[in-house]
């Protein structure tokens, strides 16, 4: 017997307000969707306002839908091989943070973005994949402690 794959969608509402937001959800969910991605833009938002993280599950609830995985905040202040030394420590905070909001809306997978060398092709491939691999060692930790797999992006 073969069991559906659940499905999420990845929306973007961020320049809607409250009242078209709960449309646009009603729609999807009428439309068979069960399943939301807590995209980057929503997770930078809370980040901001953390009292959006209630409202925005809150919203999927009324109109049926649940949030199911989650997209990490991404770009050069924010991946995880980011060439800024002073920022790293941020860096590091700020996804934890992720892990930690992701975590507290019951998602259980995460993306997260690696970086990339094509804005610092001066910088060798190892600096990189150094960078990227000791940030990693923390954030798996923060993971595993809220049971949130995290996918890795370009």
């Amino acid at each position: 017997m073969n069991t559906p794959v659940p499905v999420s969608y990845l929306l973007y509402t961020q320049e809607l307000d409250e009242p078209m937001r709960r449309c646009y959800w009603q729609e999807f969910a009428a439309n068979g969707a069960e399943h939301i991605v807590l995209n980057a833009t929503m997770m930078a938002m809370i980040m901001e306002k953390p009292q959006l993280a209630k409202q925005f599950e809150s919203e999927l609830a009324s109109a049926g839908l649940s949030f199911m995985d989650a997209h990490a905040p991404y770009g050069i202040h924010w991946d995880l091989n980011c060439v800024f030394e002073n920022e790293r420590p941020g860096v590091t905070v700020r996804q934890q943070l992720a892990i930690a909001i992701a975590a507290s809306l019951g998602v259980k997978t995460m993306t997260i973005h690696v970086g990339s060398d094509n804005f610092f092709p001066d910088v060798p491939f190892e600096k990189h994949f150094s960078r990227i691999c000791s940030m990693l060692e923390i954030l798996l930790k923060e993971a595993e402690k809220y049971d949130i797999t995290l996918c890795i992006e370009n």
